[in-house]
């Protein structure tokens, strides 16, 4: 499943006036660099945190969350296709156009017992830490080792 990703789109990229974007943002905030003159508005489109400035458009948030209630649904290939359309079509640009900066892919694996069980099997991963506690009795997050970790 893709969950959290961020697109940007550059000013040239965008073909279009950015500044109308804003328009469809709610909890809008406009930022206006004293020293440079650089101005930048920062707002959401449902849960997905969106930034337009001189250079273009920032959107950061779950795909999932903005198709559906939460972000435990797993997107298909069409739902993420349905996704980014939408989004294009809320915000007014077409973001075929913009780049992936960042995407996490997860999954749900349904359990029968609860998630605390796991955790001394789950441990045993090399590749995975940052256990949490879980969410619901059901539930372990996890990610994965970064690099710099041993």
């Amino acid at each position: 499943m893709y969950d959290t990703v961020n697109f940007c789109l550059n000013r040239i990229e965008a073909d279009s006036d950015l500044e109308k974007s804003t328009r469809y943002l709610t909890n809008s905030k406009e930022t206006v660099n004293k020293d440079t003159g650089e101005f930048w508005s920062v707002g959401n489109l449902d849960n997905l945190k969106v930034t337009v400035s001189m250079a273009g458009v920032s959107i950061k948030g779950s795909l999932a969350k903005f198709l559906f209630p939460d972000n435990t649904y797993t997107l298909n290939r069409n739902q993420v296709k349905e996704a980014v359309a939408k989004l294009s079509d809320s915000i007014h640009l077409d973001l075929l156009r913009a780049c992936v900066t960042r995407i996490d892919v997860s999954t749900n694996f349904i359990i029968k017992h609860p998630a605390n069980g796991n955790y001394d099997v789950l441990g045993l991963c090399r590749n995975f830490t940052g256990f949490r506690r879980p969410v619901t009795p059901f539930t372990i997050i996890t990610r994965e080792k970064s690099k710099k970790e041993p």
